[in-house]
């Protein structure tokens, strides 16, 4: 065997371990997977709230070590799974070995739409390791 295929072989059954391993676990991550979506008029997953455009939202979750949290903003009517009414997405840093994605924060202004919105995000759990999209609820921009 050539010195090329035995370093292709290698890196194939490290690569394959490691995906074997599965997900992170309890003891490194100390708490449930989560995303939330938190103002000073609200948080989201909830009942939902309302709040101008110059309202701080903060982005913040619990998931797979090294994965992001995908924010996605759809029209009250909108649909994720057909992609109907899709107004905005935001990807939101990456989760420590801890699984914690550290709070970030932006003005409301950044999504280009004022009215309600239906807020879901996209995410991977450490407990499962698969990616998810869960609904949180719904945001309205007043302005």
């Amino acid at each position: 065997m050539t010195r090329l295929r035995i370093v292709i072989l290698l890196s194939s059954l490290i690569a394959g371990l490691l995906a074997a391993t599965g997900s992170a676990s309890a003891s490194t991550c100390l708490q449930p997977s989560s995303t939330r979506l938190l103002s000073d008029y609200g948080s989201l997953p909830g009942s939902g709230f309302s709040a101008p455009g110059s309202a701080k939202l903060t982005f913040a979750g619990v998931v797979e070590p090294g994965t992001a949290i995908l924010y996605q903003y759809y029209a009250a009517w909108g649909d994720p799974n057909t992609g109907s009414g899709f107004i905005h997405n935001n990807l939101e840093g990456y989760a420590g070995s801890n699984c914690v994605l550290n709070q970030r924060s932006h003005t409301a202004s950044f999504i280009p739409y004022v009215g309600t919105m239906k807020v879901y995000a996209y995410y991977r759990p450490w407990e499962t390791n698969v990616e998810t999209l869960t609904y949180l609820g719904t945001f309205t921009k007043t302005s």
